[in-house]
């Protein structure tokens, strides 16, 4: 998506970017909220749909996959951002000189493109990995609590107050996030990895 931005006509791409990250602007919950209510049977879309004699039913909450949508509704916009700010570091010379040299657009995308934009999806997988990884709100309320990650076994052990458990695999969390900074740090030696 990050590519089809940089690589699209428009001239004011950074209206692109901020309807990309307009829903979020509002609460966290209101939105998974109202994605649970499209992904229940009776919902404004199944509505909108039989007045003009189309009958479909939706009935995705609780699944896997209601997770996986909530998650990605979620967390996209804080992987693009860092995928673009990369694409748009990219001098347009390379690109220019791998077509040159005969390649396809796909091969100039896997063989020039990918490999110098690896930094915004390395920073953008560490800014979506520890929501993703230690959330409880998105599978409590679109998995209807029969979705467990790491985040609801967390917040289970603090209600039950099993605080000792709680804070140990948050401790755990930390430490691979903080881990994969230094090994970041080390690795990317010039700093402009991170936002």
């Amino acid at each position: 998506m990050s590519y089809r931005v940089f690589r699209s006509k428009f001239k004011n791409k950074f209206l692109v970017l901020t309807i990309l990250i307009l829903p979020m602007w509002s609460n966290l919950l209101l939105r998974i909220e109202a994605l649970g209510n499209i992904m229940e049977p009776n919902n404004i879309i199944v509505n909108l749909l039989s007045r003009i004699n189309i009958n479909i039913s939706i009935n995705i909450k609780g699944t896997d996959f209601s997770v996986l949508l909530g998650l990605v509704f979620t967390y996209l916009p804080f992987m693009i951002l860092p995928i673009y700010t990369a694409l748009e570091k990219i001098d347009s010379s390379l690109e220019e000189a791998a077509l040159d040299l005969g390649v396809t657009e796909m091969v100039k995308f896997w063989k020039v493109i990918f490999p110098l934009s690896l930094k915004g999806v390395i920073t953008g997988s560490i800014m979506v990995f520890l929501p993703c990884f230690s959330g409880f709100a998105i599978p409590e309320i679109l998995g209807k609590g029969r979705i467990v990650l790491i985040g609801n076994i967390i917040e289970q052990a603090f209600r039950n107050m099993s605080y000792n458990l709680g804070s140990l695999l948050s401790i755990i969390i930390l430490m691979i996030i903080l881990g994969s900074l230094y090994i970041i740090n080390k690795v990317n030696k010039e700093g402009d990895m991170l936002l």
